[in-house]
């Protein structure tokens, strides 16, 4: 969800993507969370685009079967 709204803020609103999570990942520390997302009046606190880029390219270097065209677009996007 996340995702979305980067995209989104980035001129991609209308790009149709399938999502089911928000886009919390991360190994040891949490990340900082310090941006804040609109999407029309909620605010959403999330994480950064540059963590979101580095575990997508994370997916899409690796031999698992995880990847997606939609995680390909999002780099791209991203």
């Amino acid at each position: 969800m996340i995702t979305k709204l980067v995209l989104s803020e980035r001129g991609y609103a209308s790009a149709e993507r399938q999502t089911k999570d928000i886009d919390a990942n991360w190994v040891g520390a949490p990340p900082s969370m310090s941006r804040l997302y609109h999407y029309g009046e909620i605010g959403i606190r999330g994480v950064l685009p540059t963590e979101i880029l580095a575990d997508k390219i994370s997916v899409l270097s690796g031999r698992h079967i995880f990847r997606r065209a939609k995680d390909i677009f999002d780099v791209y996007a991203l």
